[in-house]
């Protein structure tokens, strides 16, 4: 006689078996059922897999995934050096020309460009930097990324060193140029408070910007996650299933040096620093 809850049971259980099978294909197929790159990786610390995976993904043989995961790198750094040039056209504007309405091309044949530049400078920088530390290390190790976190901090870093810094920072910088021409008299900062003054400012010089370069950074920093995400995504996607491509960027990963032997080379270059080494690993030697 026919048994319907019967008969549902032994096709769960066969189905079951059969995705254990193939399960098992597959790990015998892969070994481990991991690529070996990462029992490599396990016995290195968080910051070596970050290295190693760094050097890896600069070598991956697919154009396409590798760009997509470094260009935002340099491309947020970018556009923070866009938004602080229009923050200190405004502040130079203010400060040397007594008009905030200033074009970018009158402040840079009227007016001081140190201010500028060296905000340009620090905002890249700043950029830069706040991306490695806070989005990129975590992304080359092993671990689920959390994409809203990734996002949050790559648009906090771009207001922050875009915006914010720029704002606090110019004003400063285009006070300490005017204490330094003879022609122009301005009372020194003396205390905290004028810190914050001066600061403040700055802030009031380009409030009328403010909404379109937060608007700048924050569609910048939502295409820059996108792009480095689906860079990632991409790569360690056949990072698992493909060991081919894996051994082409291994290869080209193992063969560039450490920094300390890099910079060994290099002053092995210079005549008197490398008789200097020369006599230092001969006393090494005969230790």
């Amino acid at each position: 006689m026919f048994d319907p809850p019967k008969y549902w049971e032994e096709s769960v259980k066969a189905s079951e078996k059969k995705d254990s099978n193939i399960r098992t294909l597959i790990g015998d197929d892969l070994g481990s059922g991991r690529p070996k790159l990462w029992a490599k990786l396990s016995m290195l610390s968080p910051g070596e897999q970050s290295v190693y995976m760094s050097k890896l993904i600069q070598y991956w043989p697919v154009a396409m995934e590798r760009r997509a995961f470094h260009w935002p790198h340099l491309s947020l750094a970018l556009s923070s050096a866009v938004t602080t040039t229009l923050i200190a056209t405004k502040i130079n504007g203010d400060f040397f020309l007594f008009s905030n309405k200033a074009s970018l091309m009158e402040v840079m044949n009227r007016a001081p460009k140190t201010p500028l530049y060296t905000g340009i400078y620090v905002s890249g920088l700043t950029t830069y930097l706040l991306n490695h530390v806070l989005v990129y290390k975590d992304l080359y190790q092993d671990i689920e990324v959390c994409p809203s976190c990734t996002l949050s901090k790559c648009i906090g870093s771009e207001v922050l060193a875009g915006v914010v810094i720029p704002m606090i920072s110019v004003p400063l910088l285009a006070h300490y140029v005017m204490l330094n021409k003879k022609d122009v008299k301005v009372p020194q900062v003396k205390s905290i408070v004028d810190l914050i003054g001066l600061s403040l400012e700055g802030i009031k010089s380009c409030r009328r910007i403010i909404p379109l370069v937060v608007g700048i950074q924050i569609f910048s920093g939502i295409i820059g996650t996108f792009s480095i995400l689906w860079g990632r995504n991409k790569i360690f996607s056949t990072i698992e299933m493909d060991e081919e491509y894996v051994n082409i960027a291994a290869k080209e990963a193992d063969k560039v040096k450490p920094f300390k032997e890099r910079l060994s080379d290099l002053l092995q270059k210079i005549p008197l620093v490398s008789s200097i080494m020369d006599l230092e690993n001969q006393r090494t030697k005969v230790k």
